[in-house]
């Protein structure tokens, strides 16, 4: 009796955690629906030494139905998709190249602050040809 009565309660705990990812999911998804403000810091990486950094702003809209408008140049906006995953936490955007650095339409965000107000995500990009090794990017957003 007293292995039934533990195993349900294991089952029972068991259960709830499963129940709480998918709360947390919906709750960190919702954390990037909105409109943001982000600085974009960009890091020019040679033979494994910084060789260069810059900043720029820029502005990104995500909405709840997996589309959005992201500025590529000062007053012209382009739409994307996205898609959030939950663990480890990442964004997937798809059509809106990133300027010069970015070599397609797709990019994958690894999330390192996932808040309502927040959020601050790195990606990293590797040229096909040049003397760069690798840009790598953050993004420091913040909630309009």
């Amino acid at each position: 009796m007293k292995r039934l009565i533990l195993a349900s309660i294991l089952f029972a705990l068991l259960s709830c955690r499963k129940d709480d990812g998918a709360i947390d999911f919906d709750v960190k998804r919702n954390n990037i629906v909105g409109d943001w403000e982000i600085t974009q810091v960009t890091q020019e990486i040679r033979a494994d030494t910084l060789y260069a950094e810059s900043s720029n702003t820029l502005s990104i809209s995500f909405y709840q139905d997996g589309t959005g408008t992201k500025e590529v140049f000062i007053g012209t906006d382009v739409d994307i998709e996205w898609l959030y995953q939950y663990n480890p936490e990442k964004v997937v955007i798809t059509g809106a190249p990133s300027g010069p650095l970015i070599l397609g339409s797709v990019q994958f965000y690894n999330i390192i602050k996932n808040e309502k107000n927040r959020q601050i995500w790195k990606f990293e990009v590797v040229p096909k040809n040049g003397v760069v090794d690798v840009y790598k990017l953050t993004w420091k957003m913040d909630r309009k």
